[in-house]
């Protein structure tokens, strides 16, 4: 149990970290992609769409706190439950990316009458998307950024049941740094080879200096050592906002051939990703029913069969 906890604890600290400076390093993109969701044809939460920034700005500093929290051993009980709020937070919001359809509609009322509108379907995970997209050519599918974080959320069960209902886990140890430090760092190199952007490699080792530094002179280190993170996050953060991104995997960034970056994954020989959605069909003479693609109901042009209509209701998700 003990070795499985270390490795949950390397793959998502080491994770967490990443993903936390992807989106600290555009937290403007990040905040324009959760406006998307907070729109009234999304997730119907307009009231939150002022404030996205700020939302944006505080997960990107959570991941990344809560990513070496989980790796320095600190404050494991309250570092395990917040977590595991943001990977529930996150899983839901890729969960509704992956089910959401784009033919459905949500009903509102305009001037005292029902008005159908078309839902809005987040089509990837923003920044994160961008980086792969940036670096590999392709973004996650909605279904695989869901299974992302339920991978995460897995991880975090042996690390749940010791830090919260066993023997606890405390600040590492001189043993548990070796372990723990070096397996992250790999993991953070590997993550960053992938990204083609080494500057997370440079922010670790900077902060595990601090953390050497704050641990050998602070008696209750642990704070202090959340407190040191959060401020040499939100310096990162701050310069990202204020100018640039440090490394800017966006179609239009300098230097970047706009026209180039405007082609389809046909003209530049890669293959597309695929959004296939079922589509439960229903003859209104006859009454028979019918499951088709979304690919089968474009290349034969269902919408031309007049007697046949879409049960919205049992209209599947993406795949």
């Amino acid at each position: 149990m003990k070795h499985l906890v270390y490795f949950a604890r390397i793959i998502v600290g080491g994770l967490f970290v990443i993903s936390g400076l992807i989106k600290a390093n555009d937290p403007l993109g990040f905040s324009y992609k959760l406006g998307e969701y907070f729109e009234e044809s999304a997730l119907g939460l307009p009231f939150l769409e002022p404030y996205a920034l700020g939302l944006a700005m505080l997960a990107c500093l959570a991941e990344v706190v809560l990513g070496f929290a989980v790796i320095f051993g600190g404050r494991m009980k309250l570092a395990t439950w917040s977590l595991l709020v943001l990977t529930v937070f996150f899983g839901w919001l890729t969960l509704y990316t992956a089910t959401c359809d784009p033919q459905g509609t949500y009903t509102v009322m305009v001037d005292g009458q029902q008005v159908e509108r078309g839902v809005t379907c987040v089509t990837d995970c923003g920044c994160f998307g961008d980086a792969m997209k940036g670096s590999l050519g392709r973004s996650l599918t909605p279904w695989e950024s869901f299974y992302k974080d339920l991978v995460l959320f897995i991880l975090l069960i042996p690390i749940f049941m010791r830090a919260v209902l066993g023997k606890g886990i405390t600040l590492n140890s001189t043993k548990d740094d070796r372990i723990m430090l070096l397996g992250s760092l790999v993991v953070v190199i590997l993550l960053s080879w992938v990204f083609s952007w080494f500057f997370p490699v440079i922010f670790t080792l900077l902060i595990f200096g601090l953390y050497f530094l704050l641990k050998q002179s602070a008696q209750r280190p642990d704070w202090p050592i959340a407190g040191m993170v959060a401020i040499v996050t939100v310096a990162f953060m701050w310069y990202s906002y204020a100018y640039l991104p440090t490394r800017d995997y966006r179609p239009y960034a300098v230097g970047e051939n706009i026209l180039e970056q405007m082609k389809s994954a046909e003209e530049l020989g890669i293959p597309a990703p695929e959004y296939v959605y079922d589509y439960t069909m229903v003859n209104e003479d006859t009454g028979e029913e019918m499951v088709i693609t979304s690919k089968e109901y474009m290349d034969e042009k269902w919408w031309e069969r007049k007697e046949w209509a879409i049960d919205k209701e049992r209209t599947g998700s993406a795949r």
